[in-house]
């Protein structure tokens, strides 16, 4: 599992030695105030959490013997240990982390490494708050933290390059369809009317884009005119002619010419 090289070597040293000089975590913090677990065999490369597989620390052992770690593995096994060695930056209130001029030069390079693998891993794999609502305190909270919050021109860049190109899919727009559904939605506020109003202000339309929508709704008018369309055609019972919806309304019907003379068809 572990590359036989100098810095394996080095790793025995460290560990053995600590092990020699306190078998307990009582010992160890008599010795030198602040001591830290380590396993011998990570648990992550299926160490045990065994007497024999553990030494106490200071932390600058610990932080040096990840870091060596980091270079007597490799493959997986080296993806773990990078994220083990990244894990020695974080603090707490439990926590004294080592702090030397060694993580400026080689933990930029580790993180960097790092971000690589992380993004190889996480690459399909869906996120596990996917899907999941926010509810209760939490809900509350995350409304407290965004009330107010005007995102930057960066951010606003950033999510239209995203949705260049985009289109919803059939089943998303029949989601949308379904959720609007016995919605009452009235005439918009002034209110409403002002804020797209300043919204759209200053932002002009691309060229041609007025001839553009014209054409496309004389298209769409064309294509969908009910006056054309069979299925809602009807016969007039007074001249016997089947005309669309609009035009029997106006001219047939009730107000069809023959209604009542002699060419009547009505019987």
């Amino acid at each position: 599992m572990f590359i036989q090289n100098k810095y394996t070597k080095w790793y025995y040293q460290i560990t053995y030695r600590a092990q020699a000089r306190a078998s307990t975590r009582k010992e160890a913090k008599a010795l030198f105030g602040y001591p830290e677990n380590h396993h011998i065999l990570p648990e992550s490369l299926g160490g045990l959490k065994t007497k024999d597989n553990m030494a106490f620390l200071t932390a600058r052992e610990h932080f040096i013997c990840h870091w060596l770690l980091t270079k007597m593995t490799a493959g997986k096994h080296k993806s773990k240990m990078i994220y083990a060695l990244n894990g020695m930056k974080r603090k707490n209130k439990y926590q004294e982390r080592y702090e030397t001029k060694i993580t400026s030069r080689v933990y930029a390079r580790i993180k960097e490494i790092m971000a690589k693998q992380h993004s190889e891993i996480m690459t399909g794999r869906t996120a596990w708050n996917k899907g999941l609502k926010l509810e209760g305190e939490k809900y509350k909270i995350a409304g407290r933290k965004n009330k107010g919050r005007v995102k930057t021109q960066e951010e606003i860049d950033k999510r239209l390059k995203t949705m260049e190109g985009w289109k919803q899919s059939e089943e998303a727009k029949q989601k949308i369809a379904l959720s609007l559904n016995g919605l009452v939605r009235g005439p918009m506020s002034e209110e409403h009317k002002l804020s797209i109003s300043k919204g759209g202000k200053g932002i002009s339309k691309p060229e041609g884009f007025g001839d553009k929508v014209a054409e496309r709704m004389k298209e769409e008018f064309t294509n969908n005119n009910p006056n054309k369309r069979e299925d809602l055609k009807k016969p007039c019972p007074h001249c016997n002619l089947s005309t669309g919806p609009t035009n029997y309304k106006r001219w047939h019907g009730n107000n069809c010419k023959h209604k009542g003379s002699k060419h009547d068809q009505k019987t």
